[in-house]
């Protein structure tokens, strides 16, 4: 598998009429530039996380977005794709576990000195450290699942490797829900291992993802009823019931309508699903997997995350 062709300036490549979309995959103190010139050339995009590394940038993204809505422009969260992910997201929606009390969320990866080669670890390129790249997936998540963030407070160090941002960090947020959120994210573990633990008035969910072990999220859903206990792994292709005909109310009910349970194992996931509904967007004028709002939303929470770490007090996040 080859290149038909190949630049060593992205002008050329936007200054071409043949090319529609374009892919960032640039260190992240570099996308606000390139998104911006591709966008004011009339091109799709899709940036890798996070979409840039300052709130300025992010806004100006969302801005010129909002000025060319026949564009397509997005940055890449692929877990809001994984099925485990949106089954879980819809048992929120259903109110299946109660009011959401609590969120957990642990981003533990293992990461060596050959990982933190010329450019990563670096906040010249990278904007941050384990949160700024592993953790603003699970960041994302969060918002997804239950909601924007209003305040936060956090601490973080570099233990470990020999980097100028954090390899760990560790902190709380509370929601504009009211829901109370704390997470832990590093780079100094032994395995990576990826969690989200969500407790309900009536339920709870737990979402767990070892990379390179499993091909999509395990979803665990744990009542107070006498039918509880359920453990499965959602990995079908097809969604989930967008219409059910009723509120789930319970996790108990869901079991009733056999609306929990195990599927076959879907053939390609991880930034397959992701991209494809990206150029689905594309073809039939949707809305992107994520918007250039919903990514400016993550990286301000990031930010948040550090200011507070920097600060030594707690930081509020405006409503965007």
């Amino acid at each position: 598998m080859g290149f038909e062709d190949a630049m060593s300036d992205y002008h050329d490549l936007l200054a071409r009429p043949d090319i529609d979309v374009v892919s960032v995959c640039t260190p992240a103190a570099s996308h606000a530039g390139i998104v911006l010139d591709a966008i004011r050339a009339s091109k799709h995009v899709l940036c890798e996380k996070p979409i840039t590394t300052t709130k300025e940038d992010a806004r100006a993204i969302a801005s010129a977005a909002s000025e060319q809505p026949d564009l397509c422009i997005s940055c890449v969260f692929q877990h809001r794709d994984d099925p485990a992910l949106q089954r879980a997201r819809w048992l929120l929606e259903e109110e299946a576990l109660g009011r959401v009390l609590a969120v957990h969320l642990s981003a533990r990866a293992c990461r060596d000195a050959a990982y933190y080669g010329d450019t990563r670890g670096r906040m010249e390129t990278d904007g941050g450290g384990a949160l700024m790249v592993q953790g603003i997936h699970l960041l994302d998540a969060l918002i997804w699942l239950v909601g924007p963030v209003a305040s936060v407070s956090a601490t973080m160090d570099t233990f470990v490797h020999t980097i100028d941002t954090e390899d760990m960090i560790g902190g709380w947020a509370r929601l504009v829900t009211g829901t109370v959120a704390t997470i832990d994210c590093t780079t100094c573990a032994q395995r990576d291992v990826y969690s989200i633990d969500v407790l309900g008035e009536t339920a709870g969910l737990r979402l767990g993802y070892r990379p390179g072990w499993a091909r999509t999220w395990s979803l665990g859903v744990k009542s107070k009823s006498r039918q509880s206990g359920w453990k499965m792994r959602w990995r079908a292709e097809r969604r989930f019931p967008p219409d059910s005909r009723f509120r789930a109310g319970s996790v108990a009910k869901l079991a009733v309508g056999r609306l929990i349970g195990d599927d076959r194992v879907a053939s390609h996931l991880g930034h397959g699903p992701h991209v494809r509904r990206f150029l689905e967007a594309i073809e039939i004028g949707g809305p992107p997997p994520v918007s250039p709002a919903d990514a400016a939303r993550a990286l301000e929470t990031v930010l948040a995350f550090y200011q507070s770490a920097n600060q030594g007090e707690p930081i509020h996040i405006s409503p965007s």
